[in-house]
């Protein structure tokens, strides 16, 4: 059982860096020019320095996510459908709203397609990795009870 959580995790784990990276593709515009005054050169660096920070905290949620998919290794937590539930599907979701509210909140609604579009296609890869672990625990556990 071990193994397709440690593969459910690496899946995870990939598509997160695959959803950071298209975040970080289109969530960018260089509008830097040499034209720019002092104040819009400030401007400028400050918009930089909180899409890094927004990156940051975004790349932090999505692998903390991820992580938590590991605590089902416990077999507590694996058995109880409510416990995993928790730990694959709601908690990332609502790390993911908060940072979807404090991107749109930063910075305007610039982002706010891209941030719930990529909200989304995590939370539904997540949903299936999820089907797929309660398929496998709630095969295995019928395979020890027909051995019994």
């Amino acid at each position: 059982m071990n193994k397709y959580i440690f593969k459910i995790w690496g899946i995870n784990l990939l598509v997160n860096i695959i959803l950071f990276v298209i975040y970080k593709l289109t969530g960018f515009s260089n509008n830097y020019s040499k034209d720019m005054g002092f104040a819009e050169t400030v401007e400028f660096l400050f918009k930089v320095f909180t899409n890094l920070y927004l990156s940051a905290l975004l790349f932090q949620i999505l692998f903390f996510s991820s992580l938590l998919t590991l605590l089902n290794l416990i077999p507590k937590i694996r058995n109880n459908f409510y416990l995993s539930f928790l730990f694959f599907l709601v908690i990332p979701i609502i790390l993911l709203v908060y940072i979807f509210f404090v991107i749109i909140k930063t910075s305007g609604l610039q982002f706010y397609a891209i941030v719930l579009v990529l909200t989304i296609t995590y939370n539904l890869i997540t949903y299936y990795e999820f089907l797929w672990l309660r398929k496998k625990t709630q095969y295995i556990t019928m395979a020890k009870m027909t051995v019994k």
